[in-house]
């Protein structure tokens, strides 16, 4: 199987190797959500969650285009496991920049519970040092970056 980058509508990239695409997958915080105005949320029914990042999230993809992905973008194989949330079978090695300044949103003045993923950012001028981040398949993940932010390499 080959590496593919994909484009979304909005600008952004994704990775796909055969028939999966690959997410970045932060570490997560589960909160239990109380709402008992809500029926559903009763303890005899199902219990509602917030989700929250807990290590960084907002990265931006660094690819060349003029080099093939193979070669930028090292597979990395591990054992069948039968939790694929802990230990996907198969995960990306990539090249990432951190864009600084890109932050989730929050809806409801700086209730914690109450955010939203932002749009892509326009402005990546402000981006960290490179390095390497491990993507694993969609299907694997709970909370997950599917599609980030270009960093193309500039050639000297």
């Amino acid at each position: 199987m080959h590496t593919a980058l994909g484009h979304s509508s909005d600008g952004g990239i994704f990775l796909e190797r055969g028939p999966l695409v690959y997410s970045l997958q932060p570490r997560a915080e589960w909160t239990p959500i109380a709402m008992p105005e809500l029926e559903i949320t009763s303890r005899d029914y199902f219990p509602m969650w917030a989700v929250a990042a807990t290590s960084s999230w907002n990265y931006a993809l660094v690819v060349d285009e003029s080099v093939p992905l193979d070669e930028q973008v090292r597979v990395q194989s591990h054992p069948t496991s039968h939790d694929l949330w802990k230990s996907p079978p198969v995960c990306l090695d990539v090249q990432a920049r951190r864009v600084q300044g890109w932050e989730l949103v929050r809806s409801h003045e700086n209730d914690p519970e109450w955010f939203m993923t932002p749009p892509l950012p326009a402005d990546k001028s402000r981006l960290g040092p490179a390095e390497r981040l491990s993507l694993v398949p969609l299907g694997s993940t709970h909370l997950r970056l599917t599609v980030f932010p270009a960093c193309t390499v500039e050639h000297a």
